[in-house]
């Protein structure tokens, strides 16, 4: 099968991880080019904000002697108290960069799914805009719930998975913050172990090449805020294949929960229109071309369009 942007035909199954992967990737590789405007604009930002907090960070100041039982309590009130704001920092840090990115994401999704259904390879009918405040409070709401799950070891592996299809299920259906929540937990219910695969290896492959260009431009004579903001930048321009993962796994959960079928015939599909005014009561003239009746004064059929024989 083809790992061309999914359509109606390979959506008819569920696509298997490694299909998930190839789409993804064809998705994000085809339709990059109209996702960079947005990618591009939200990575200055949060390289410049990221860079900001950072600059503003106090230093972390750590006890000079190994043998913390001879610190006074003075000491060791400094020692956490540093700690704890360096904490702070850190977390406010992350906190600020994966808001700005996931809200980027969730715009990602919406012009993903514009374009696939402009080439109709949607069952699905979109909202008929875009609402910016409901995905930017989808993504807030999901980042702090992620952030505030660091305090338990695998809180942000496990609520990343239940929440990776929010931002999908919100731009495509409209569903605002909580129903968001609730559809992405229904889509992944019984695939949380797939969803789970692709959220991790999509965010290995694009932290993995965003610090190995950071790495690269650290050997060069620049300081280490410019090395950081240039990550930052490189992150963004490839998180387009986050929005292309969630888009795939979206589309073919959806296909495999609903089971659409065709709209039912209804009983006026074939019904043509008929000409107002001028009604004649007497006797029905036809068009020999068609059959349909036709009015003594027309002077071609208004089914079909064939000249009239004159009366």
């Amino acid at each position: 099968m083809s790992s061309g942007a999914p359509d109606r035909d390979d959506l008819n199954r569920e696509l298997t991880l490694g299909e998930v992967f190839g789409r993804s990737f064809d998705l994000a590789r085809r339709n990059y080019l109209q996702l960079l405007p947005i990618f591009a604009g939200f990575g200055v930002i949060v390289a410049l904000v990221s860079t900001l907090i950072r600059e503003v960070t106090p230093p972390l100041v750590l006890p000079t002697t190994t043998d913390i039982s001879t610190l006074t309590r003075t000491q060791e009130l400094a020692v956490a108290a540093s700690v704890v704001r360096w904490l702070e920092y850190r977390f406010a840090n992350y906190f600020v960069d994966w808001l700005i990115l996931y809200f980027a994401v969730a715009i990602g999704c919406w012009k993903l799914f514009q374009i696939m259904s402009q080439k109709q390879k949607l069952t699905f009918e979109l909202p008929q805009r875009i609402n910016y405040l409901n995905l930017a409070i989808t993504a807030l709401i999901a980042v702090l719930i992620i952030e505030v799950s660091l305090i338990i070891v695998v809180g942000p592996l496990i609520f990343a998975t239940i929440l990776y299809l929010c931002f999908a299920a919100s731009a495509a259906e409209g569903k605002y913050v909580f129903s968001a929540f609730g559809r992405s937990r229904s889509l992944i219910a019984g695939k949380w172990g797939k969803t789970f695969l692709v959220f991790t290896g999509t965010q290995i492959i694009v932290y993995l090449v965003a610090y190995v260009v950071s790495t690269i431009v650290s050997l060069l004579p620049v300081s280490a805020l410019f090395s950081h903001a240039v990550m930052d930048f490189v992150l963004a321009l490839e998180f387009p294949l986050v929005s292309a993962s969630m888009v795939v796994l979206y589309t073919s959960y959806r296909r495999g929960e609903e089971k659409m079928v065709p709209r039912p015939p209804s009983l006026y599909d074939n019904l043509t229109s008929q000409p107002m005014g001028n009604f004649s009561y007497g006797k029905k003239n036809f068009c020999s071309a068609c059959g349909a009746a036709v009015s003594a004064d027309e002077k071609f059929c208004h089914n079909c369009g064939a000249a009239l024989a004159s009366q």
